[in-house]
C-alpha cells in the first residue's frame, strides 16, 4: 500500500502551516504520493482550491479540518471508551480569543479553577476592545478581584532596579519636598516633618491607625560607613537634627519620644520591631520599659558581608527588638517555623552600613498585616518600607526628618510603581 499523509497544514492554519494548497500538492507528486489529506487548524478555508489543484494534477484530495474543542473534553473521552464513532458537535465560527472566553464561561458553570492561570488569561483578553468580560460568567466584582491579584501577585515578584546615589544626586539638583509638607504615593503618604513631634504625627496619620510599627530609627552613632563621619554639616538642611540626641540621657528621651507620640495612633495589640545599635541597646531597652512596651525577642539580622570598623570583630549582624505594648499580644503572629535569625542579602550602596534590604521589612508586614492595611514608619529614610508595603497591597504612612530624603522616597516609589505621586498639602 502506498504512503498516504494523512495530517498536513497548508497556509490557510496561519500558525501550524505555510505552504500554499499548490505547493503541498506539487510536492506530494513529486514525492510519489496517490493521495493527500488537508486537515488545517479550525477552518476549511483551503478546501475548494486544495480539491481542484489535486484533481488538477491526478492526485486524490482528502478534506478534513483539525478542530479546538472548546468544551466537553470528559464527554468526548468518555465516548470514546464506550465505543462511539461519531458525537454530536456544534460547530462556532469565533476568533481565538472568543474561543478562550466561552472556555472560561463554560468552566464557571461547572469547573474548578487555576486561579492564577485565570487571572492571566483574563488580564490578557480585557485589552481586546471586541472581547466583552462579562460574558465570562463573572461578576465585575469577581473580575475585579481576580485582575487585582494578578496585580498583587506580580508587584510582589517584581524585582526593584532602583539607583539609590543617582536619586539622591536628582534630589540635590531638583528638590521637590519641603517642611511640613505631606505627599500622596498612590496608597501611601510620607511627610516632610518630626515623627517627635505630636501635631506632624496626627496630621501624616489624618485618624487613621497603623496595625504595625516598623522602624529603622537614626542609631545616634557617629560612624555613617561613609567617606567622613556624620556632622550637622553634612546631613543636609532641616530644622532639627538627631545629632543633639548623641548623648546616652538624651538618647533614651529620643528613643522614648517617638514610640509616645506613636502610640495613640496604633490599634490595640499592634506589634513593635524597632532595629537598633548594639551599642545602644541598653538605652533603647530603657525606653521601651519606659514607655510600656513589653520586649519579646531580639531579632538578629545577619548581613551578607562584614563592615569594616575600629572594633576588634568586623560587624555582621544588627539586632532588632520585637515587642508589643505591655498586655496588647498581637493577635496575628509569624509563622511556627519563623527564626530570631534573619539571613538576608543586603543592598551595597554605600550610603549607611545599617541600610536594610526589603526583606528585613517584608516579614514584619506580611506576618502581622492584612491587604490594605496600615503600617507606620517614623523614619523613612530612602523609602525601603513604602516600596515593601507597595509590594504587598499595604499602606505606609512613612515620616521623614530631611526634604532630600522625602525626595529620594518619591522618586523611589514613582520608578518602582509606574505612578506618579503628588502633593497633598
Amino acid at each position: 500500500m502506498a504512503y498516504v499523509e494523512l495530517h498536513c497544514h497548508s497556509s490557510f492554519s496561519f500558525r501550524e502551516g505555510a505552504s500554499t494548497p499548490l505547493e503541498l500538492v506539487l510536492r506530494a507528486r513529486s514525492l510519489g504520493y496517490e493521495s493527500l489529506a488537508l486537515t488545517d487548524h479550525d477552518n476549511l478555508a483551503g478546501a475548494m482550491e486544495f480539491a481542484q489543484t489535486a484533481k488538477a494534477w491526478g492526485l486524490r484530495p482528502i478534506t478534513g479540518a483539525e478542530v479546538t474543542l472548546e468544551d466537553g473534553h470528559q464527554r468526548l473521552l468518555a465516548a470514546r471508551r464506550l465505543g462511539y464513532k461519531t458525537v454530536p458537535v456544534i460547530f462556532l465560527d469565533i476568533t481565538l480569543e472568543q474561543a478562550r472566553l466561552l472556555n472560561v464561561g463554560l468552566n464557571k458553570i461547572t469547573g474548578d479553577w487555576d486561579k492564577e492561570l485565570l487571572a492571566r488569561l483574563l488580564a490578557d483578553l480585557k485589552p481586546i476592545e471586541t472581547i466583552d468580560l462579562s460574558l465570562s460568567g463573572f461578576s465585575e466584582d469577581e473580575l475585579a478581584k481576580l485582575l487585582k491579584s494578578l496585580e498583587l501577585r506580580e508587584k510582589k515578584e517584581r524585582v526593584e532596579a532602583f539607583d539609590l546615589d543617582a536619586a539622591l544626586e536628582a534630589a540635590r539638583s531638583a528638590p521637590r519636598a519641603q517642611q511640613g509638607e505631606i505627599w500622596a504615593l498612590g496608597d501611601h503618604r510620607i511627610m516632610c516633618g518630626d515623627s517627635t513631634s505630636v501635631e506632624d504625627v496626627s496630621r501624616l496619620m489624618n485618624g487613621e491607625k497603623a496595625s504595625l510599627l516598623a522602624t529603622d530609627p537614626p542609631y545616634l552613632v557617629d560612624y555613617d560607613g561613609g567617606e567622613r563621619a556624620a556632622t550637622k554639616g553634612n546631613k543636609g538642611r532641616t530644622k532639627k537634627h538627631w545629632d543633639d540626641y548623641h548623648d546616652p540621657e538624651t538618647s533614651v528621651d529620643f528613643f522614648k519620644r517617638f514610640v509616645q507620640v506613636a502610640l495613640p495612633h496604633l490599634n490595640s495589640k499592634t506589634p513593635v520591631y524597632q532595629w537598633h545599635a548594639t551599642i545602644r541597646q541598653h538605652l533603647v531597652m530603657r525606653a521601651w520599659e519606659e514607655t510600656g512596651l513589653h520586649l519579646h525577642q531580639t531579632i538578629i539580622w545577619v548581613k551578607p558581608r562584614a563592615v569594616l570598623t575600629r572594633s576588634h570583630y568586623m560587624w555582621m549582624h544588627e539586632p532588632c527588638f520585637y515587642g508589643w505594648v505591655e498586655g496588647q499580644q498581637p493577635e496575628r503572629k509569624p509563622p511556627a517555623n519563623a527564626k530570631t535569625v534573619w539571613e538576608i542579602g543586603g543592598e551595597n550602596d554605600n550610603i549607611h552600613p545599617t541600610q536594610k534590604p526589603l526583606e528585613v521589612f517584608l516579614r514584619p508586614i506580611e506576618y502581622h498585616t492584612e491587604a490594605g492595611g496600615v503600617v507606620y514608619e517614623p523614619f523613612s529614610g530612602s523609602g525601603t518600607q513604602v516600596i515593601a508595603a507597595e509590594k504587598l497591597a499595604r499602606r505606609c504612612f512613612a515620616m521623614e526628618l530631611e526634604p532630600r530624603y522625602v525626595d529620594v522616597a518619591v522618586l523611589r516609589w514613582e520608578a518602582f510603581s509606574g505612578e506618579r505621586a503628588r502633593r497633598l498639602e
